[in-house]
């Protein structure tokens, strides 16, 4: 080489040393690589260690500077059901854990997004307000000129103002558990078909787009753009979910039977009244 090729080469290894991986090269290799690394990771624990593995994991799109959250859990041994769905009390661990760790990793892990962050909020102050019908579900509002933090938050608000609607109380929507069975939480019509329903903060332009026609198509027709049909039972307020009964708590009484003729004998049960002894005897 050249003297002057070999000074471009010092040159770039100097700064590669002090910059870093590019950006743009540590984008490339987190979305082809992270999945493999993550199973890779795993396994080597649960063979070296026997443990079965739960990882909540952040990284941050280049595309849309969107921060991306994931839950990887290694494959089970022993029982079909992941960990992270066997029970309801396990899934509420996970969508509280998922929702700490979002808001951490946008502290802790991505500080210098944080300006970008502030200022995206101060463009977004002027959001539209959305309107609640008589019933409190919600009107679909403009989005033009709106960025995708604030359309984000317009697709956030008209959500929940539904869960409250249904639920009739304040609770926020259970993401991660609609999530894994959208089905059987929300009304046909509610999202376009083969919509992978998700919290909005996750989403991308164009599924909000997507999902923005189809609530538009809704409102020409004067419809509810979300119905839910089911929510957690925790989040329903009190005296609704003592209207839905729980009739395993009910016990029925076993009425009085006379015991009937054995072998010849008749016999009556009867109990002794009035005595303060709670004994019985056979006449």
């Amino acid at each position: 080489m050249s003297s002057q090729q070999i000074k471009e080469v010092n040159d770039a290894k100097e700064k590669w040393n002090k910059e870093g991986t590019p950006e743009e090269s540590q984008a490339n290799y987190h979305k082809n690589n992270l999945k493999k690394t993550l199973e890779d990771f795993s396994e080597q624990l649960c063979c070296t260690m026997g443990c079965h593995v739960v990882l909540l994991v952040s990284h941050k799109k280049r595309a849309d500077q969107t921060l991306s959250v994931t839950l990887h859990e290694s494959q089970s041994q022993n029982v079909k059901k992941n960990f992270s769905v066997s029970s309801n009390g396990i899934k509420e661990w996970a969508l509280t854990g998922f929702e700490f760790f979002t808001e951490w990793s946008k502290v802790e892990l991505y500080p210098n997004g944080e300006d970008d962050e502030v200022k995206e909020e101060e463009d977004d102050n002027g959001l539209p307000e959305v309107v609640l019908d008589d019933e409190g579900y919600a009107k679909l509002p403009s989005h033009d000129d709106i960025k995708l933090k604030g359309q984000q938050e317009l697709v956030q608000t008209i959500f929940l103002a539904s869960y409250k609607a249904f639920t009739h109380s304040c609770k926020l929507v259970p993401w991660s558990t609609i999530t894994a069975s959208e089905s059987e939480y929300l009304a046909t019509g509610s999202v376009p078909e083969n919509f992978v329903v998700c919290d909005p903060s996750h989403m991308r332009m164009n599924e909000i787009n997507s999902l923005w026609s189809h609530w538009q198509r809704w409102s020409n027709v004067k419809k509810r753009l979300v119905t839910f049909i089911k929510a957690r039972r925790s989040d329903m307020r009190t005296d609704l979910r003592e209207d839905t009964g729980d009739k395993r708590s009910l016990k029925k009484k076993k009425p009085y039977e006379e015991v009937c003729d054995i072998d010849g004998f008749s016999g009556v049960l009867t109990q002794l009244k009035d005595n303060g002894t709670g004994e019985e005897s056979i006449q």
